[in-house]
């Protein structure tokens, strides 16, 4: 199974204000700059870790036709757009939405799969407005972004610290 984006996201589930607020930052060209490049890396991160899309983006699965008959596709809430039968020579045969059952992320054929070497199932992943994203999303997102910032602002690695530099570490973590 491979997912890969046919079109990126144009919006984030939090703004670079409302993570600089969380933060406790006061927001410039810079830091805003640089809080647009973290909420992306979180974003990506909190969706890999709850198996949830967060806003709304195109992605292509590519899938061998499953043993159970049951294909999960990654990332809900998903709307299907196209599932295509792929050859040997990788030729592309579109399949109609008819002949498939689709409940929230699983999908599976009324029938049989086709004979085919994958399948290419073309579909928006996540919600359509930032203010539909569920709060525990949001949340995550926002304090994945504030320990990329801590992590960003402690100083030299812990390797050139010298020291038990843990202790100052635990201290970093535990002031949250």
């Amino acid at each position: 199974m491979r997912v890969t984006e046919r079109q990126p996201r144009t919006v984030w589930p939090v703004t670079a204000a409302e993570a600089a607020s969380y933060i406790g930052l006061v927001l410039d060209a810079e830091t805003s700059a640089l809080l647009d490049l973290l909420i992306a890396e979180a974003t990506e991160a909190v969706e890999k870790a709850a198996g949830r899309g967060t806003t709304a983006r195109k992605l292509r699965l590519l899938v061998e036709p499953p043993a159970d008959g049951v294909i999960a596709i990654p990332y809900p809430p998903v709307v299907v757009e196209a599932v295509s039968s792929l050859d040997e020579q990788w030729n592309a045969t579109e399949l109609s939405l008819d002949d498939f059952v689709i409940v929230e992320n699983r999908m599976w054929p009324k029938a049989a799969w086709p004979i085919c070497v994958a399948l290419q199932v073309d579909y928006r992943s996540g919600y359509a407005a930032a203010s539909a994203v569920p709060a525990d999303l949001k949340l995550g997102v926002l304090r994945a972004v504030l320990q990329a910032w801590e992590r960003r602002t402690l100083g030299p690695e812990p390797e050139s610290l010298g020291g038990d530099w843990r202790i100052e570490q635990q201290w970093h973590r535990n002031r949250w």
